[in-house]
């Protein structure tokens, strides 16, 4: 027969498949011929998983050990504190009230995010017409998001490219007063580091001195060493 040879296909009796007998094909397979099929590791010395152990476990302690230092480094420096309440350093608001229906009823090219765990998923997408027609503009620069609701994903932090928006059980954080506006300026050289990295098609968000990127992180941090929960 055709795949009595074949290495990946096992002919198994009609026998086989009495009432009384199990039919879990899985069975018919011998040790050898799962490890042949990628299915299962090959069974290896104690000395020679001891030395495998070791290695993997070296490598764990030097990664670590690098790690540590380029933390130390990243530490050594002046540090200062900042609080997400000043508003004449921060810019801290909700999203918008986006509902499933105005989503289905209005599509467009303008992403949606919300509540969830993963940075890549989206709500939908939303026509940018039916927006202005509320007052709500897509984000022209970057920000750091922190989800406010649902007990898997509450405190949850990302960072979000700009051309967006957000559910209004999103809070919206990005480094620059709350006074602020949106200034369409072109970078100069004058411009921070950071409002530079943080530009957009080579246009100037308000002035800031905070990397988006570790607000992010360090919001992040802190919401971890908090504890916060949904419950709170």
């Amino acid at each position: 027969m055709q795949y009595e040879e074949c290495a990946y296909a096992k002919i198994v009796p009609a026998s086989a498949f009495a009432p009384d007998e199990r039919w879990d094909v899985f069975r018919d397979w011998t040790d050898a011929e799962h490890i042949e099929l990628g299915e299962r590791s090959d069974t290896i010395e104690r000395s020679e998983f001891i030395d495998l152990a070791t290695e993997t476990l070296q490598e764990l302690i030097d990664d670590l050990r690098q790690a540590k230092e380029e933390l130390s480094l990243l530490q050594n420096g002046d540090v200062k504190e900042f609080a997400l309440s000043d508003s004449g350093r921060f810019q801290v608001r909700s999203g918008s009230r986006i509902r499933n229906v105005d989503l289905r009823d209005n599509p467009g090219d303008v992403p949606v995010h919300s509540v969830f765990t993963r940075p890549e998923k989206i709500k939908g997408m939303i026509d940018r017409e039916w927006l202005a027609e509320r007052g709500v503009e897509p984000e022209p620069y970057p920000c750091v998001t922190v989800m406010a609701t649902e007990a898997s994903a509450v405190g949850t932090v990302f960072y979000r490219e700009a051309n967006c928006v957000m559910t209004d059980n999103v809070v919206i954080v990005q480094p620059w007063p709350k006074s602020s506006t949106y200034g369409q300026l072109e970078l100069d050289d004058d411009v921070s580091d950071a409002a530079a990295a943080d530009s957009v098609d080579g246009v100037q968000p308000p002035e800031h001195d905070i990397d988006l990127g570790y607000l992010a992180v360090a919001m992040a941090q802190t919401i971890a060493q908090g504890g916060y929960v949904y419950e709170a």
